[in-house]
C-alpha cells in the first residue's frame, strides 16, 4: 500500500482506472456467458413446450375447421357449397376420449369413516396414471372439491380435501377449529399440482 502511495497521482489514477476497466471486462464476460446459458435454457424449454403442445394445436385446428364446416353446411343455401363443407367434416377423424372417474384425483384427504385424519390420506397420482395407461385411457378430468370438509356414501367416507387454492393463515378460526382461509394469499402447493 505504501508503494502505491509513493506513485505520482497520474499513475495512481491510471492504475485505478485500469483495475476498474479490468473488473468491468470480467463482469461483462461473465454476464454475456450467463445470458447466453439462460437463452439456451429458454430456447430448449420453448422447444419442449412446443413439441408437447403441437398435437393440441393440430386437434384445435381440426375442431375449428370441422365446426365451421358443419355450421356452413347448415346455413349455406347453395347445395354445391353445402356439399363441399360436409366433405370437410367427413375428412376429419374423431378422437375418442376415455378415462376413469375418481373424485379425489387432484386433492388429498378422502378416506374411510366419517372423521378426518390428522394427516390427509395421500392420493396415489402415479398409480392413477399407471392404471389409466394400462387400460388405454387418454382423458383425465381433475376434480377439485370446493368444500374443505364433507362426507360421501352416507357418511362412510370423509372428504377433508387439501390443498385448497388459499392458505389457512387466519385471521380467526374456522368452524373446524383450523385458521380461516385468507382469500388474499394463494397456497402454492395447490397450484403446483396443476
Amino acid at each position: 500500500m505504501d508503494s502505491f502511495k509513493k506513485l505520482k497521482i497520474g499513475t495512481q489514477l491510471s492504475l485505478g482506472f485500469g483495475m476498474l476497466t479490468a473488473l468491468m471486462l470480467v463482469l461483462a464476460v461473465f454476464s454475456v456467458l450467463r445470458v447466453s446459458s439462460l437463452a439456451t435454457a429458454f430456447h430448449e424449454d420453448s422447444r419442449i413446450t412446443a413439441e408437447r403442445l403441437e398435437p393440441l394445436y393440430v386437434a384445435r385446428e381440426a375442431l375449428d375447421q370441422t365446426g365451421l364446416a358443419a355450421r356452413n353446411a347448415y346455413i349455406f343455401t347453395d347445395d354445391a357449397e353445402a356439399t363441399k363443407e360436409l366433405a370437410i367434416v367427413d375428412e376429419q377423424k374423431a378422437i375418442y376420449l376415455t378415462g376413469s372417474h375418481i373424485w379425489n384425483n387432484f386433492q388429498d384427504g378422502m378416506g374411510p369413516g366419517p372423521a378426518c385424519n390428522g394427516t390427509p390420506e395421500q392420493f396415489d397420482f402415479d398409480g392413477y396414471l399407471k392404471f389409466l395407461k394400462e387400460h388405454g385411457h387418454n382423458f383425465i378430468r381433475l376434480w377439485r372439491w370446493e368444500l374443505f370438509k364433507s362426507q360421501a356414501a352416507g357418511g362412510g367416507y370423509h372428504l377433508c380435501m387439501t390443498p385448497q387454492p388459499w392458505q389457512r393463515t387466519g385471521p380467526g378460526e374456522a368452524k373446524d377449529g383450523q385458521p380461516k382461509f385468507d382469500l388474499e394469499k394463494f397456497d402454492q402447493a395447490f397450484f403446483d399440482r396443476s
